[in-house]
């Protein structure tokens, strides 16, 4: 099938390398603080919604939280992608890839982060969401909680989304 990396048949998205704490991020878990569950979510909710409108998802959609150092990510199949929050400066097949608007990538290309140059959270929002079991309503990672995300922990290298 055009489009997809042959034997591919499951997950779109494979971790190449985590970067330094990558994980799925969504608007977050409000209402369980009694419980001892922080709200968690992103840490930048304006750059998470942003990088979500440029792809066409809704607003709170699950995207990808990178802290300090991004992420490399293994399309397995064509998508639409945004990169918006810090100044961690995208690169698509070792070429620079724009922040701050929508990019194309076919399966089989492979997004890579330069250097952090400003801030501390950059947000990765793939069209369609990032599909992991919602818990208590929210896709967010809670490492601490071993809630949420993927097994309710940051990225690792082999993790395929």
């Amino acid at each position: 099938m055009a489009g997809e990396i042959a034997g591919a048949t499951e997950g779109a998205i494979e971790v190449l390398a985590p970067g330094l704490a990558t994980t799925v991020q969504d608007l977050g878990r409000p209402g369980y603080y009694h419980l001892g569950i922080p709200l968690s979510g992103a840490m930048d909710q304006l750059a998470l919604i942003a990088a979500n409108l440029l792809v066409g998802n809704k607003e709170g959609a699950a995207g990808l939280e990178a802290v300090f150092l991004g992420p490399e990510l293994l399309f397995r199949r064509d998508a639409v992608v945004a990169v918006c929050g810090a100044e961690l400066p995208p690169k698509l097949d070792g070429r620079p890839a724009p922040m701050w608007e929508s990019f194309a990538v076919q399966a089989g290309q492979t997004l890579s982060f330069n250097y952090l140059k400003k801030g501390a959270r950059a947000y990765i929002a793939v069209a369609g969401g990032i599909d992991v079991p919602a818990v208590l309503g929210s896709r967010s990672t809670y490492p601490l909680g071993a809630l949420g995300g993927l097994d309710g922990r940051a990225l690792k290298a082999g993790d395929v989304l």
